[in-house]
This record gives structure tokens, sequence and C-alpha cells, in this order.
């Protein structure tokens, strides 16, 4: 019985499943810092110290449970001034969450009927709860191609990005649920990711981001020579760092 309905009624929304999942999931490189968007809006540098790796980048998973959230990847290699381009990276952010909160709306609602899209089908069967669901699919992707044509400029996308985020969305209907992630992914920021962090961090959680930070330079600073190594001590002493614990 429980094959039966594994194999018929439910994997459509185990497929839709899989593959909410896995774009979710993001390959970060060592030169590289995963900054996520939280509930709040607030953007919290994500720190990874486990050694899977996939073609030599990290893997990283984006929160679960609030797709309708951004994120961004920032270089940290050693550089003379991480200060540049921050407040204008800054300000770029602040216009992004401006233009991109309808589409919070549409990944929130997309979420909700995949979420609840096997419950109503153990109830409804699949055919029932397809029939229910499609009308508020068409009218989210709908919804979605309007806001995209409306906001471009706005989201800082040419028309072939535009088509890109739109066409995934229309043949994968589980990637909807991440439109504001993608719309976020299309976008290109040139800010050191340390810097940013310590700048955008609340000042209780300081001294924990310093001590991440300080024990992520520690591992590069042993992967390389010496003169190396005199740039990543340079660029620690740059950034602020103090905490070596």
């Amino acid at each position: 019985m429980i094959h039966q309905l594994l194999t018929t009624e439910y994997l459509f929304w185990l497929v839709a499943l899989a593959f909410y999942l896995l774009d979710c999931i993001k390959l970060v490189g060592k030169s590289e810092i995963l900054i996520t968007e939280t509930f709040t809006g607030k953007f919290k540098p994500s720190f990874s110290f486990n050694t899977f790796e996939i073609k030599g980048k990290q893997v990283q998973l984006l929160n679960l449970l609030i797709p309708y959230t951004g994120f961004l990847k920032l270089n940290i290699a050693p550089n003379d001034k991480p200060s540049n381009n921050f407040e204008n990276t800054k300000e770029k952010l602040i216009t992004l969450q401006k233009v991109a909160f309808p589409f919070k709306a549409i990944s929130l609602v997309s979420f909700l009927y995949l979420l609840f899209g096997p419950v109503l089908t153990f109830y409804q069967g699949l055919g029932a709860t397809l029939i229910l669901l499609l009308p508020l699919h068409l009218t989210a992707l709908l919804m979605t191609l309007t806001l995209l044509l409306i906001s471009r400029k706005g989201l800082g996308l040419t028309y072939g990005s535009l088509i890109s985020i739109f066409f995934d969305c229309l043949v994968v209907p589980a990637y909807l649920p991440s439109i504001v992630r993608k719309i976020y992914n299309k976008q290109v920021f040139t800010c050191d990711g340390y810097y940013f962090s310590l700048q955008v961090n609340s000042p209780k959680n300081l001294e924990e981001l310093e001590y991440n930070i300080s024990r992520k330079l520690s591992q590069a600073i042993d992967q390389v020579d010496e003169n190396e190594a005199f740039k990543y001590l340079s660029y620690k002493e740059l950034l602020g760092i103090k905490n070596d614990q």
C-alpha cells in the first residue's frame, strides 16, 4: 500500500521537493563567503568549517523554511583596501530589497502550496489537488512575469537574465518559491566579504563573528607560503580582527 502511494500519488511532490532542495544547495569557493538575508531583512555571513566539497567548493544549504530571502556571494581575498565598494554594495542591496519585496509574496504563496500539496493529495487525491492548485500556480507565474518586466531596471536585470529566471520557474514549478533568490543570484557585488560582514553585523555578535573570520583566515594562512601569509596578516589587521582564540 505504501509503495503504491509513493509511486502514484506522491511521486510528483517528491520530485518537486527534490528540485526545491537542490536549488537551495550552494557551492561556495574558498575565496568566497556566503551572505544570507534573515527573516528580518538583515544580512548575516554564513560560515562552514565542514570538509565536504564538490569540485573544490564547499557545500552550503540555504534556509529551507524562508525561501523568500536573498543571498549573495562576496570575495574574501587579501585586499589593501577592503572598504572599497562597501557603500555602493550597501545602497544597492537596500534598493534591491525594496524592488524585490513584491516577489516575496509570490515566493511565500508558492512555497505554501508546495509544502501543503502532499497534505491535500492525501485527502483529495493528486488529480483534484492539481486542479485546485493549477490556477493559483498559473496566476503566480503571470504575476512573476509582469513584475519582472515592470521591475527590470530597478532589479538591474538584462532581458536575457529576466527570460532565464522566468524560464526556470516555468519549466520547474518547484523553483518558483526561490524566485527572490534567483533574482539575487543574477546580481554582481564587488565588496570585500569579511569587511561587509563586520560592518552590517550586530554589535552583540561581533566577538563570535571575529572569531569565525580569524579561524577562516588562519586556515588560509596555513595553506600558503610565507609571502602570501604576510598578505593575509596585513589583511587581517586592516579588517581590525583581534580575536585569535
